[in-house]
């Protein structure tokens, strides 16, 4: 997850420092923040434990 929030977050400042300095972006800029929303939401399925067995005791 926190790898995922590192991608998604340095995506980000890349964005803005391209777009204030007149750079252009390409799809290929894509690639991070589809592996960041992927490793994100994958680590709040796993820290929710939402796919995983139920104990019925607690």
């Amino acid at each position: 997850m926190i790898t995922g929030l590192l991608l998604l977050v340095g995506f980000f400042v890349f964005a803005i420092v391209m777009s204030s300095t007149g750079g252009r972006h390409t799809l290929y800029s894509l690639i991070p923040v589809l592996l960041g929303v992927t490793l994100v939401i994958a680590g709040l399925v796993r820290r929710n434990n939402a796919l995983g067995p139920r104990d019925p005791d607690r």
